[in-house]
């Protein structure tokens, strides 16, 4: 998550530019405007989304809203780059935000929910050194080699709608195992909890 929104977000202006011919201060304005709205609505779903299968029994709840935001995550992540209209991929590229901010508010619910009480402000502090350290390595870094030695600096949105899918492909074949050694730590952890 963090690999993909440093990395769009890091060249998304240029992109705009080399493409499109929109200036900086355009393309901020208007993808700025849209992840205001965007955003804070998406964090208040996934919270919504999370209590009520929660309240269905579901204890998974956190991991299975984080899985699938993960997976439309990948899709709407590649898709807005690869449309070549300036309006659908501005549109597109604010609706991505949709599953980024659903994986930012459930991955964390996901990994308290697993995590002992004794040790939660411990694994929270490393879960965020970590996931913004590799984000900020590889997303910008990543996205700049590709551009440059790949597809070429005209086309670096190319190099950005590819990022969601090099750094995705792992995480969606683990998927499945991720989901039951979760369900068998929440299980192992829900008798201490009651």
């Amino acid at each position: 998550m963090t690999t993909v929104t440093y990395g769009q977000g890091s060249f998304g202006p240029a992109a705009f530019n080399r493409a499109y011919g929109w200036p900086t201060e355009i393309y901020a304005l208007y993808n700025g405007i849209g992840t205001m709205i965007v955003g804070p609505g998406s964090l208040v779903l996934t919270s919504w989304l999370i209590m009520r299968m929660q309240a269905k029994g579901m204890s998974d709840a956190p991991y299975q809203v984080s899985m699938w935001a993960f997976i439309l995550m990948v899709v709407l992540c590649t898709l807005p780059f690869l449309v070549n209209m300036p309006v659908a991929t501005l549109a597109l590229n604010i609706l991505s935000t949709i599953p980024l901010s659903m994986l930012t508010a459930g991955a964390m619910l996901a990994l308290l929910a697993i995590t002992p009480s004794s040790v939660r402000g411990q694994v929270v502090a490393l879960y965020y050194v970590a996931i913004n350290i590799t984000g900020l390595f590889l997303g910008p870094t990543t996205v700049g080699w590709l551009s440059t030695n790949l597809f070429g600096e005209a086309n670096l949105r190319w190099a950005i709608a590819i990022l969601p899918v090099i750094f995705g492909v792992i995480p969606l074949i683990l998927l499945p195992a991720i989901g039951r050694a979760y369900r068998l730590r929440l299980a192992a952890l829900e008798p201490a909890s009651t």
